[in-house]
């Protein structure tokens, strides 16, 4: 019997309006590609906190990609079943990130921008891989990661919100953070 826990999905519902919300925020904008929202000289309190609150989206998309997976490893399910299943997962928003997202950013024809879905994605992969250690060293892990998430902020990267841009096979890819 598949139970579904209704906090979980309602959460995932809540983060799902609040990123549509930041998805939406561009079009009824008028001066959303001229400045960033979070430009405190040029925003708006409104503008600036649909932002803000979407900072949120990603960090518990993920949260709950790993309740996803605690329990359907404790609904009976083996490890290599619940890591087959996030890797599949991951791969699929990797490939989504590059087609579907690319199309619908630049109708194909612009350069190939790698965003969030990708690192969600590769996110689930790395997740796939964590479900075969312990739980203690999980948390251990993550506390490591909030702890030390700012260690780099001194580390200068080339451009402006970006990792890297490349060609492959004539398309331009953009590896991006924000």
């Amino acid at each position: 019997m598949n139970r579904r826990v209704q906090s979980v999905d309602a959460l995932r519902g809540l983060i799902m309006i609040v990123m549509a919300l930041d998805h939406v925020r561009d079009f009824f904008h008028s001066a959303a590609q001229s400045f960033q929202p979070d430009d405190l000289a040029r925003t708006t309190a409104a503008i600036f906190f649909t932002r803000w609150i979407t900072h949120f989206c990603a960090p518990v998309f993920m949260f709950t990609a790993g309740l996803g997976a605690y329990f359907l490893l404790h609904s009976g399910r083996t490890k290599a079943q619940v890591s087959r299943f996030l890797v599949t997962r991951g791969w699929w928003l990797m490939f989504l990130d590059v087609t579907a997202v690319r199309f619908a950013m630049t109708l194909g024809a612009g350069p190939l921008i790698i965003n969030v879905l990708w690192g969600l994605g590769c996110a689930m992969i790395v997740l796939a891989a964590l479900i075969y250690l312990p739980i203690p060293v999980v948390g251990a892990l993550s506390v490591a990661v909030i702890a030390l998430h700012n260690a780099a902020d001194s580390i200068s990267l080339p451009g402006i919100h970006q990792l890297g841009v490349f060609e492959i096979h004539g398309v331009t890819v953009i590896l991006s953070y924000t």
